[in-house]
């Protein structure tokens, strides 16, 4: 999905347009997940907001001028043809959204065991 984004963005934005977007990862992997990219758009910034288990990235996009193409991204592209998918992402997922049955309640008692 992050690479029909990108494509999306790459053929509506204006010359030097930005694109901004949230992508979440999980805080306790130690491999650095992969920017996307796309050969017509440049990162501009990446800032990390942590969390209490899992973090999320504000990427910015810009646009660049017709017939220039990101050294970065072409380089990559070699590399990792298919991009980023949903599937890429389920760790994280997995992670974020199981349940803990050690996890505390707002009061402090151990969360109720559901049956």
């Amino acid at each position: 999905m992050q690479n029909d984004i990108l494509a999306f963005a790459s053929r509506t934005l204006v010359t030097d347009g930005r694109l901004c977007m949230w992508m979440p990862t999980s805080i306790d992997e130690d491999v650095e997940l992969l920017i996307p990219m796309h050969p017509h758009l440049e990162v501009v910034s990446v800032s990390v907001q942590p969390f209490n288990q899992w973090s999320r990235r504000l990427i910015t996009y810009r646009r660049l001028p017709e017939g220039q193409v990101s050294d970065i991204s072409k380089a990559r592209q070699k590399g990792d043809s298919e991009g980023i998918s949903a599937d890429d992402l389920n760790a994280f997922r997995r992670k974020y959204f199981t349940k803990n049955p050690n996890k505390r309640s707002e009061k402090g008692s151990p969360a109720p065991q559901q049956s």
